[in-house]
């Protein structure tokens, strides 16, 4: 009896695996680890890793999780709720959002304890977007703004991608966070803007959202 309880359970757990819809996370995890073969640098190109058609694609940090703030900018309605702890991801066609997700905010010196595993069978996995640069950066990407405007590192306010131009950094690497005591295994892969024409940035000495020209 308790064996017929167990493979039923068992069954059930399968059932629900295979058959639940796949994250947008996991989506972009899996297609960038497919592309990028584990190499923590390569090149991807955003509507090849994504299974359906879009137009325009928009990545929010933590920091914008005004859904009413995002809506306006992808001109829908967004169904998900972002908070302090995540990031979002946006997909429209023809003005219609048609995919969007919430990805878990991780890096190596921190860890979500509502997250913390009792045990670990398999290692954690995340995707993360790249929402920082420095004076350097912005330099090297040739600014067509001053520069002097910005302090030494400064934060982007959202990416707005087009498939014209969606090549993108990207990455695969794992690691270990230690959280509440236990050693956790994290894989990682990582998006970032390749050109300024990707990304939306706050000048913090007009209090205006620029974008390069």
């Amino acid at each position: 009896m308790v064996k017929k309880i167990i493979f039923v359970l068992i069954g059930c757990i399968a059932c629900w695996w295979f058959f639940s819809p796949v994250s947008l996370q996991d989506q972009l995890y899996s297609s960038i680890k497919a592309k990028c073969k584990n190499q923590e640098k390569c090149i991807v190109r955003l509507h090849e890793i994504t299974s359906f058609k879009w137009d325009k694609a928009y990545f929010f940090p933590y920091t914008m999780k005004d859904s009413l703030k995002v809506n306006e900018i992808v001109k829908g309605q967004t169904k998900l709720e972002q908070d302090v702890l995540t990031t979002r991801g946006v997909f429209t066609k023809n003005g219609k959002i048609v995919r969007e997700g919430i990805f878990e905010v991780v890096y190596s010196d921190y860890y979500d304890l509502r997250f913390v595993p009792l045990f670990q069978i398999f290692p954690h996995e995340s995707l993360d977007i790249n929402f920082y640069l420095d004076k350097m950066q912005l330099k090297g990407m040739n600014y067509t703004g001053d520069i002097n405007d910005f302090g030494d590192s400064m934060g982007i306010e959202y990416y707005e991608i087009t498939p014209q131009n969606d090549q993108l950094h990207a990455g695969c690497t794992t690691f270990y966070l230690r959280a509440a005591g236990s050693k956790v295994l994290e894989n990682q892969c990582a998006l970032s803007l390749t050109n300024l024409n990707q990304v939306v940035l706050f000048n913090p000495k007009t209090h205006k959202e620029v974008r390069q020209q």
